[in-house]
């Protein structure tokens, strides 16, 4: 097995290479389930590594398998966002309204630097790669990609899963582990208004679900700045398809996501009262809940075989412990069919703190191989163990 020492020595001969890879991937960003370039070059380069690659799977994601016994899963997203960036690198973005800004450009780049230092290693067991598409949509598909992702078998015969988040706001040099027992609550909700006639004339509800929609907003507000739950709205779909003519029917649909039970009833509770206040004889609303799922997001095994990984690399005092809403609930519902564990890797740009999900995020590039050592170190101490 490798040392930690030459782990680090290794990882930072492939630091160029990630470098080029995250911006090859940041200047051709591609949309949820569109994914078919980032794929095909992760796709090339293992397969030149001597992987078994799986394409397709969950439509744009892959599975890519090296070698026999125990095997450990490393995970990456990989798709980008709509939205118009506003940096001046000469990486940007080169696709009008989409954009590399949450980070997904550097995890594939460093997940696929993880897979290259695991096979140096001669690994004791079987390494498998998976690259999830669509993880943006999570919150308002319920989690479409990572149910295909179980149901394709990304998860069969796994002992651990590993994944890996940049964090704009942890400095270079550093990485951030939720050291406690997590837990995430999806579940998706359905909203139905329904008008009724008056005095023999349709009445719409269109007025009414612009309402809801506004109550719900304000709920996803309220519950992103406690940090603990989010409420996405992903469709509105009305039963008129003409400009001229009422809506008799509209139903809103969306995910609740939260990290423990009791916020999860709270944000459900909250949606039904809004629901009720807004019922009338006119125009009646109902709202029912579905597929609650309740995972266990890390497994204490993994969380400290990674943290005492990222201690051996990086130094005890670089290895934060943190506490708040993960970034990766994605993450959690593969994590309830294997082991799992997950770190933040600092990528903060020196006297430039960039956010995620804004047109102005970036980070810094020169850290990024820390983040496949420590991956790579964890990996085969878990194959050994």
């Amino acid at each position: 097995m490798s040392k930690p020492q030459e782990m680090l020595e290794n990882a930072a001969k492939l630091s160029a290479q990630i470098i080029e890879l995250r911006r090859q991937i940041h200047a051709n960003p591609e949309l949820s389930f569109q994914e078919t370039g980032t794929a095909l070059a992760a796709k090339e380069r293992l397969e030149k590594l001597g992987f078994t690659v799986q394409s397709g799977v969950a439509k744009t994601g892959l599975i890519a398998d090296f070698g026999v016994g125990k095997t450990v899963a490393i995970r990456s997203d990989m798709d980008a966002l709509p939205g118009f960036e506003t940096n001046r690198t000469a990486y940007i973005s080169k696709t009008p309204g989409i954009m590399h800004a949450c980070g997904h450009d550097a995890h594939v780049a460093i997940v696929l630097a993880a897979a290259e230092l695991v096979l140096q290693a001669k690994p004791a067991g079987r390494l498998r790669i998976i690259l999830q598409p669509a993880t943006e949509e999570a919150e308002r598909d319920g989690n479409k990609s990572a149910r295909m992702l179980i149901k394709a078998g990304a998860l069969a015969d796994v002992s651990a899963l590993l994944g890996l988040h940049v964090d704009a706001t942890i400095e270079t040099g550093q990485a951030g582990i939720i050291t406690a027992q997590l837990n995430s609550q999806v579940s998706l909700f359905t909203m139905r208004i329904a008008a009724g006639n008056t005095n023999g004339k349709q009445q719409d509800a269109l007025p009414k679900a612009n309402s809801l929609m506004t109550g719900i907003y304000k709920l996803q507000a309220e519950f992103a700045n406690k940090g603990n739950a989010s409420i996405a709205l992903g469709s509105c779909i009305s039963s008129s398809q003409r400009g001229n003519t009422p809506s008799p029917q509209v139903t809103l649909s969306g995910t609740i996501s939260s990290t423990n039970a009791e916020t999860q009833q709270e944000a459900q509770h909250l949606m039904e009262k809004l629901a009720s206040r807004e019922n009338t004889d006119e125009l009646a609303v109902s709202i029912e809940f579905q597929g609650t799922d309740s995972t266990s997001l890390q497994s204490a095994g993994i969380v400290e075989t990674l943290r005492t990984a990222a201690i051996d690399l990086l130094g005890k005092g670089n290895v934060l412990s943190i506490n708040r809403k993960t970034w990766a609930s994605d993450f959690a519902l593969l994590a309830s069919s294997a082991p799992a564990a997950f770190i933040y890797l600092g990528a903060q740009i020196t006297g430039s703190r960039r956010i995620h999900h804004q047109p102005s995020f970036d980070l810094d590039e020169s850290g990024l191989h820390l983040g496949a050592a420590i991956l790579a170190l964890s990996a085969l101490r878990l194959m050994a163990d």
